[in-house]
């Protein structure tokens, strides 16, 4: 801990770092725990994420869930988590894939990536191409580049909730 910190070794374990600037591009065989004002975890992570801080950056393979807390939290392109997400943020953009269950509350989220479960989502969003939610795309999915608030995205189209939440389910039944 301290004003930087920095994991560039492999950790036998859990990691726990508290700086200004927290940073991890190496492999960890356990749970992080990860706490600055800008946070970013590359590499790869045995168990679970947990992370607190003014940018969140996710660019690494998550072998279980992640919980990221901060102003914005970004999951890149080339970042893999196989389990659940858990989103807190004023802003929150997924570009990456989400092998689980993604749960967001942020007040403008982005969706250009994957979720491979549900999607529950508190606040505005946008998805854009090549969005993808528990497998579907194309007119089950919201339309590319649009705006919406307040909205179920299922199998079974897009309609109005009975709450302010999005919640996109995969059903099992297929797609006409």
């Amino acid at each position: 801990s301290g004003r930087n910190g920095c994991v560039r070794w492999e950790v036998t374990g859990d990691a726990f770092a508290l700086g200004r600037t927290v940073f991890s591009q190496s492999e960890i065989s356990g749970d992080i725990f990860f706490v600055g004002e800008e946070v970013r975890v590359e590499g790869k992570v045995g168990d679970d994420v947990r992370v607190l801080g003014g940018t969140v950056t996710i660019d690494g393979t998550i072998s279980d869930d992640v919980v990221a807390v901060g102003s914005k939290v970004v999951v890149k392109p080339t970042a893999l988590i196989e389990g659940s997400l858990y989103i807190i943020a004023e802003d929150a953009e997924i570009y990456g894939k989400v092998s689980g269950d993604a749960k967001v509350l942020a007040s403008r989220f982005l969706l250009s990536g994957a979720v491979e479960g549900g999607l529950e989502l508190w606040g505005e969003a946008e998805f854009k191409e090549p969005a993808r939610i528990g497998g579907l795309t194309g007119r089950t999915c919201p339309p590319a580049c649009a705006a919406w608030r307040g909205i179920i995205v299922d199998s079974l189209g897009i309609r109005p909730p009975g709450l302010l939440a999005v919640i996109c389910r995969a059903q099992a039944r297929a797609v006409s």
